[in-house]
């Protein structure tokens, strides 16, 4: 697909990581074999929310590396990034998109012309969520899937929004990584740490980083 898309157009501008699945097990389950072992995790929830995401990550940054003027990323993160979902495998896959946006923000702009950002809408109304689900959250208390979409435009369009995680709820909007009130900030002020000053675990790394942007140049 990657390769069709830049034979059609000459170049790719932005990707968007947003296939998923439902949760496909609790690892509570206690299924055995015909020997009467127990079964390892199927991993289907993982492999298309994670590795998927992964896979079309890899490709997004090898084509827009050939972009003279670059693009961005967006991934499909969740609502289950940041909370205490109870549906194991599907939470788990999207608490790790959430750390793939933070462990790549470091290595793309501005060492490379590429933004990567994600969105975390909360209950919208798609095919991944079952009627009964929807039925039970009661009108008003889900969002139509234009409202995500709306926020993946922005993050494409805007050239200043660079590892955001855009919540989306009911049509309302909020950065929950950047700023005064994202993440980041309230990190430092439990641990104590200034506002200027940088986080121990990523302050050898960003400095090494830096270095081999500087010699590469």
């Amino acid at each position: 697909m990657f390769k069709a898309a830049q034979e059609m157009y000459g170049k790719i501008d932005h990707v968007f990581a947003n296939a998923g699945i439902q949760p496909t097990i609790s690892l509570l389950e206690d299924d055995t074999d015909e020997n009467g072992d127990l079964m390892p995790p199927k991993l289907n929830t993982i492999n298309v929310n994670l590795l998927g995401c992964m896979y079309t990550v890899k490709l997004g940054i090898h084509y827009l590396k050939k972009n003279p003027k670059g693009g961005s990323v967006v991934l499909t993160a969740s609502g289950s990034s940041f909370t205490r979902f109870p549906a194991t495998d599907y939470t788990t896959a999207k608490h790790a998109v959430l750390g793939l946006l933070r462990a790549l923000h470091p290595l793309l702009s501005p060492h490379l012309p590429i933004r990567i950002n994600a969105i975390a809408p909360s209950w919208t109304d798609t095919g991944i969520v079952p009627r009964e689900v929807i039925a039970a959250l009661g009108e008003g208390n889900y969002q139509s899937p234009d409202v995500v979409a709306r926020s993946v435009v922005v993050l494409m369009a805007d050239s200043r929004r660079y590892g955001e995680l855009i919540y989306s709820d009911v049509g309302k909007f909020m950065d929950l990584e950047n700023g005064e009130k994202g993440y980041h900030a309230f990190t430092k002020k439990m641990l104590g740490i200034a506002e200027e000053e940088e986080l121990k675990e990523t302050s050898v790394l960003g400095r090494l980083i830096d270095v081999k942007g500087e010699m590469s140049n």
